[in-house]
C-alpha cells in the first residue's frame, strides 16, 4: 500500500484523512515566531510573504547580503510599508492579494 505524503510535510497522512489533517486548511492563520538562523534566502522570502500579508510584520535578523537588500529596495518601490526600527529589526505592513488591492508600483515603472 502506497504512503500518502504532503509536500510541504513529510509526516504520513492517515488513510482517509481529510485536507487540514495538520490543522490547516485555505482559511488558515497562522500567528507565533519563528525564528531560524540568518539566511538570504529565508531573508527574501520573509520579506515577500511580509509584504503578502496583511497587517504589519515584524521582521528581526534580516541578512545584509545585497541581494536581500535589492529585495527590500523591490518592495520600497511597491505599496508594502517598509519601516526600519534599528539595524536588526524591520516592519513589513503588507496587502494581500485581492480585487482592487495586492501589491503594485508607487509610481510609473
Amino acid at each position: 500500500m502506497a504512503t500518502s505524503f504532503r509536500a510541504y510535510n513529510r509526516a504520513p497522512m492517515p488513510p482517509g484523512a481529510p485536507d487540514s489533517w495538520m490543522g490547516f486548511s485555505p482559511e488558515s492563520r497562522v500567528r507565533g515566531r519563528f525564528r531560524p538562523s540568518g539566511s538570504k534566502s529565508l531573508a527574501q522570502r520573509a520579506l515577500l510573504l511580509a509584504a503578502l500579508s496583511e497587517g504589519r510584520t515584524e521582521l528581526r535578523g534580516l541578512s545584509e547580503a545585497e541581494d536581500v537588500q535589492h529585495a527590500r529596495a523591490l518592495l520600497g518601490a511597491t505599496s508594502a510599508g517598509l519601516e526600519e526600527l534599528d539595524p536588526e529589526r524591520m516592519n513589513v505592513t503588507g496587502t494581500p492579494p485581492g480585487a482592487d488591492q495586492g501589491l503594485h508600483p508607487r509610481a510609473t515603472v
